[in-house]
C-alpha cells in the first residue's frame, strides 16, 4: 500500500471483510459483528487513507474521488484511460479468435502492433487471459480454482482448521475478484497458496477415509 498501489488497498480490505464474513456466518450475532467490524474497519481504512498527510501522498491523492476509484464517471487520469482502451483492445482481439487465443502472453505484442504502439501487459487478468489461452484456457485456469475454493469450504465443516481453511478461500476469491485490476496467472505466489489450498481442501476426506 505504501508504494500507492491502489489495487493493495482493495486486497487487504476484501481479505479482512471475506474473512470476518466466513468466520461469523453461522448465527444472527455473528452476522452483525461482521456487519458492525467491517464497515468500521472499511470507513475507518478511507479515513486514514484521506486525512493524514503521508498516507494521503502515496494513496489517497491517486484514488481521487470514488468514481475515478471504482472507475465509473469520466475522469483525466492517464492511467485509468489507457486501462479503459486496454480492455476495449483485448476484447476485440478475443473476438476475432475466441476460443484458443493468440499464445500464452502474446497481449503486449499485439497491442505494441496497434495505435498505443506499446508493447505492455494489459492490467487485467481476464483480459490477458482471454486474449492469450481464448475462452477454453480461461474457464479452465478459473475452474480450478473454483474447485479448490469448494473444497475448502467443505473441509471447514468437519475441520479443526477451519480459520486456516478460510484463510486460503479468501486468498483465492480476492485475486479473481481483483482480475480486473491485476494480472496473476503466471504468480508463483498464487500458485503456491493455490497448492496448499488444494491440499487443505483435501486433508479431511484422506482423515475421513483413513477412518472408515
Amino acid at each position: 500500500m505504501l508504494t500507492g498501489y491502489r489495487t493493495a488497498l482493495l486486497f487487504t480490505l476484501i481479505n479482512i471483510i471475506l474473512f470476518l464474513y466466513f468466520t461469523n456466518q453461522n448465527n444472527v450475532l455473528g452476522k452483525i459483528k461482521f456487519i458492525t467490524i467491517g464497515v468500521t474497519f472499511t470507513l475507518i481504512s478511507f479515513y486514514l487513507v484521506f486525512n493524514i498527510p503521508f498516507l494521503y501522498d502515496v494513496m489517497g491523492s491517486r484514488i481521487g474521488n470514488i468514481s475515478t476509484f471504482i472507475g465509473e464517471g469520466s475522469t483525466t487520469e492517464g492511467s485509468i484511460n489507457n486501462r479503459a482502451y486496454m480492455v476495449k483492445f483485448g476484447l476485440e482481439m478475443f473476438r476475432d479468435n475466441p476460443l484458443f487465443g493468440y499464445g500464452i502472453d502474446n497481449y503486449r505484442y499485439l497491442l505494441g502492433e496497434s495505435l498505443i504502439g506499446r508493447i505492455t501487459y494489459s492490467h487485467n487478468n481476464f483480459i490477458e487471459l482471454l486474449v492469450g489461452v481464448g475462452l477454453v484456457g480461461t474457464i479452465l485456469f478459473y475452474l480450478v480454482q473454483i474447485i479448490v475454493i469448494k473444497d475448502l469450504y467443505k473441509a471447514s465443516k468437519h475441520s479443526n482448521n477451519k480459520p486456516l481453511n478460510f484463510v486460503f478461500m479468501v486468498f483465492i476469491i480476492t485475486y479473481m475478484v481483483l482480475s480486473v485490476s491485476q494480472i496473476y496467472y503466471f504468480s508463483k505466489h498464487f500458485s503456491i497458496i493455490l497448492v496448499i489450498g488444494a491440499i487443505l481442501g483435501k486433508m479431511v476426506d484422506n482423515l475421513d477415509f483413513k477412518k472408515g
